[in-house]
């Protein structure tokens, strides 16, 4: 008996040890918002320290090809494929102190075999085709393919945390969030102007990862095996730009003065000013008509699964474009077209804040404009 302990006391300490020997070192890299649009959500990677080869890489799935001829047609149709991408650590993270945004590291809680396992994945994903994959936002991102990575290599094993500040959120609302932050007004409303009813939806705890910092934190919360998933955290970079939103409401204000002031020329009767009110209806109607032929496309003629079903389209009719050519006319249709016009668009205002999809603030003046300018052009 004494022997056995004896050897016990031996070997543990080996296999411990053994255990702990592995070369390999897995990693969630979380990088902080940056000041562009296309950095304004973040960014995740996955990173593979390796001691035995001394290599320290960086995978990343959120690259594409800009030299592509047909880039811009395939973003447009929602076609584009993205691919997972290399690079050196220090060369990553280079970037990003350029930019002063903050990069932070969970190292994850996983045995050797699965490790391994891990970068035979990745190793995998960078064969041939294999490394590219069809883009999608918010189901099938640079961060979701992170989540389904350790949610497919660590088996059932494996339960999601909690992401406290992401409930009760919509896939809209998660994005106002950092576009306020960012102080981009502008692109929020375009934003909310493309976005049609899905993404008003609550997330569940799952689809909240597609935005890194939700990834981050259900990463925090995991467990794995009744193990913290999370070994260790480090911050690599502080962020260092500032915050804050000061600008969330410019676009509003600038639409609810330049409605005032067309409202007031409307009301003379002076002649350059019927002119000008003449001009700005061709402009107005033109300008929603395009918009809503635009907002008919991204639903029907693209794979943007999320730019369907779009709302706004109860305001921006796509029929405008051809009507104003005959807004001018005295015909009994275009008259009351216009009438219809006016009171639908009026009816829309009044019903504004319970719709089920949530249209932008700003946008209120351009809509009560059009409506009392349909009225105009109907008694006229």
């Amino acid at each position: 008996m004494k022997r056995l302990v004896l050897v016990l006391l031996i070997v543990f300490p080996l296999l411990l040890n053994a255990a702990d020997s592995c070369s390999l070192r897995i990693s969630i890299i979380t990088c902080s918002p940056g000041l562009e649009l296309y950095s304004i959500f973040g960014h995740s990677a996955i990173r593979i320290t390796d001691s035995l080869t001394e290599t320290d890489i960086v995978y990343n799935y959120g690259t594409f090809d800009v030299s592509d001829p047909d880039f811009y047609i395939k973003f447009l149709k929602g076609k584009m494929n993205y691919f997972l991408s290399q690079q050196d650590f220090r060369n990553f993270t280079y970037s990003y102190y350029f930019e002063q945004r903050g990069v932070s590291e969970q190292i994850l809680h996983l045995s050797c075999e699965e490790k391994h396992r891990f970068q035979q994945f990745i190793f995998h994903n960078l064969e041939g085709n294999n490394v590219f994959y069809k883009y999608d936002f918010f189901y099938d991102n640079c961060t979701t393919r992170l989540r389904d990575l350790v949610e497919k290599l660590t088996n059932k094993s494996y339960s999601t945390g909690e992401i406290p500040q992401a409930t009760h959120l919509s896939f809209r609302s998660a994005l106002h969030y950092y576009l306020d932050k960012g102080n981009m007004p502008w692109s929020k409303l375009g934003i909310d102007i493309l976005l049609g009813i899905s993404s008003d939806k609550e997330m569940t705890t799952r689809e909240a990862m597609f935005l890194p910092d939700f990834l981050e934190s259900s990463i925090d919360h995991a467990n794995y095996n009744k193990l913290p998933l999370v070994k260790e955290k480090a911050i690599i970079l502080k962020q260092m730009l500032p915050t804050g939103n000061s600008e969330m409401y410019i676009p509003l204000i600038i639409f609810s003065v330049f409605a005032v002031f067309i409202f007031v020329i409307g009301l003379l009767k002076n002649k350059l000013f019927k002119t000008l009110t003449s001009i700005f209806d061709y402009i107005l109607f033109f300008s929603i008509g395009l918009l809503g032929s635009v907002l008919l496309f991204m639903w029907f003629g693209t794979d943007h699964t999320v730019m369907g079903k779009n709302l706004n389209l109860l305001w921006a009719w796509p029929i405008n474009l051809p009507i104003i050519f005959f807004m001018h006319k005295k015909n009994n249709f275009i008259k009351k077209y216009f009438l219809v016009h006016a009171i639908l668009l009026f009816v829309i205002l009044l019903f504004w804040m319970g719709l089920p999809q949530s249209l932008n603030p700003a946008l209120i003046p351009i809509v009560l404009i059009a409506s009392w300018r349909s009225w105009n052009i109907y008694i006229r």
